[in-house]
Parts: C-alpha cells; structure tokens; sequence
C-alpha cells in the first residue's frame, strides 16, 4: 500500500473518527483509485488529481456495475482523504468537492416473515446464544457488528433497551421488545459472562444463524444483514416513522433509510387492490 495513504489510516485511527473495520475499507477505495490513476493517467501524484478524474472514477465504477453503497462509500474515502492532504499541505483543495454522486438503483431488500422468525426461534436444537441474537436483531434492528461489540452491562433487560455505539462511534439507545428480552434472560441466566455479550467470533455466528434460518426460508439468503431488514420492513409496515426508523437503524442519512421503502411496493399493492375505498 502506498505509504501516503498508511499514514492517512494511522491519522484516522489515532483520532476515533472510523472503525477499524472502516478505515480499512477507506484505505482499500484509495488503493483503488490509484490503481485507476495508474492504468488511465501515465504520470500522476495526488497533487495533480482533478475533479475531472474523480468523476471519471466513479463514471468507470458505475460501468462496471458496482453497487451504489459502494461507489458511495468510495467517494466519501477519497473525499476524506484530499480533505486530510489539504490539512497536511500537500493540497490547497479538495478535488471531491461538487462531484455529485450517481443515482441509486434500487433491489427489493430481501426480508423474512415474522412468523418464519418465530418458528426459527422456537427449534429446540436451537443454543441459547443463537437464539438471543437472532430475536434481539429481529426486535432492535441493530447490525451484527453492533450486537458482537455490546457488553452485558450495555442490555437492561427489564426497560428492554439496549445502548449501542454505533458507526462513526455514535452512541444511541434502541429497544427491543419481549421475545428478545425472554431469550436473552434465558441465554444470561447464569452464565459469567465477563467481556463481551457474545463472545464467538462473526464468522461462528453467522455460520449459526444461517444454519437456524435455513430450513424455514426456502430460497430466501439466512444471514444477520437479512434479519435486520426484517426489523426495518416490519416496522415500516407496522406504521413507524421514518425519522424514527432512522435514528433506530443508526443512519446518518434519511436517504439510506428511504431504502427499505421499496420493500413496501408489493405489500402496498395487494392492500391498496383489496382494502381502499373504491366507487
């Protein structure tokens, strides 16, 4: 990796602003528009870089198919790291500043009905673990990631809310609701459980929750990421705001969460044909 952009990563860390996890997926764009700059621009330096390459970059992505999220994210990367060029004097601008984003093209979010939910919850085989994790996903919307990095002392199961820091390391408070709060007294009834909550690794329980999805889901993808938009498509469906559905899933943008609105196009459908007023 070149070293400009390792020492861009170490600045990131050193100030809390990313996960680790993100600022090696912020390093891995830049590394990737280098390359770019290599195979299109023959002589190059990040202090040449234009607006024009930028947006060539994303138009070149986009030509290859990849996925909104992405491009996205790769823009903010490379936005974050001419603003840190400039701060350190190796700029005087920021080449990101203007490029306008493509325009999002939307899939139907796969989601599980809740009554799939409810017999995965109640296989017998199931561990105890597994199944608290499952239904406090299912019932609070947080990410994976979110629900490995919570310790005991973060879950009160009597107000049945959690606290949770966040992307960006934003702090908030989501609730869950009394299936999550039974499974997880079940899964903490007397176990030590000094550090973390959920002490296996994201790879074990991924392997275990889509081995408990998979026998009840047909065709349907059993991953954590697919239970947290049950939480979402469920929620909207049941009528909660979007500005509170936002703040509940951690978005930092009412956009990314305007996302599972498209999930409601064929729910929207049958009930408006079988339930509107018609003359």
């Amino acid at each position: 990796m070149n070293s400009i952009i390792s020492d861009f990563g170490q600045w990131m860390m050193s100030r809390g602003y990313l996960a680790p996890s993100s600022i090696s997926a912020y390093a891995a764009d830049i590394s990737s528009f280098e390359v770019f700059l290599c195979d299109y621009r023959r002589n190059y330096s990040w202090g040449m870089v234009s607006r024009e390459d930028i947006e060539d970059y994303i138009s070149f992505l986009v030509s290859k198919k990849i996925e909104f999220s992405s491009i996205c994210r790769a823009l903010s990367a490379l936005s974050s790291f001419f603003r840190w060029c400039k701060h350190i004097g190796k700029r005087t601008d920021n080449p990101c500043d203007g490029v306008q984003r493509p325009r999002p093209v939307y899939h139907q979010r796969e989601a599980l009905d809740m009554n799939v939910i409810r017999e995965v919850l109640a296989q017998k085989n199931l561990n105890d673990s597994t199944r608290a994790l499952i239904a406090l996903i299912c019932e609070s919307g947080l990410r994976i990631g979110e629900c490995l990095s919570l310790c005991p002392a973060d879950i009160n199961i009597e107000c049945r809310q959690v606290r949770v820091l966040g992307k960006g390391r934003v702090e908030r408070i989501v609730y869950f609701g009394e299936c999550a709060a039974d499974a997880l007294r079940r899964y903490m009834n007397g176990r030590v459980l000094p550090g973390k909550l959920f002490p296996m690794s994201r790879r074990q329980y991924n392997w275990d929750i889509y081995h408990a999805c998979k026998p009840f889901c047909g065709e349907h993808k059993c991953s954590p990421h697919i239970l947290r938009h049950t939480f979402a498509t469920e929620s909207l469906a049941n009528g909660m705001p979007m500005d509170v559905l936002m703040l509940t899933l951690g978005h930092k943008s009412i956009d990314t969460t305007m996302l599972y609105v498209h999930c409601q196009s064929t729910r929207t459908e049958r009930f408006n044909r079988t339930h509107s007023a018609r003359l």
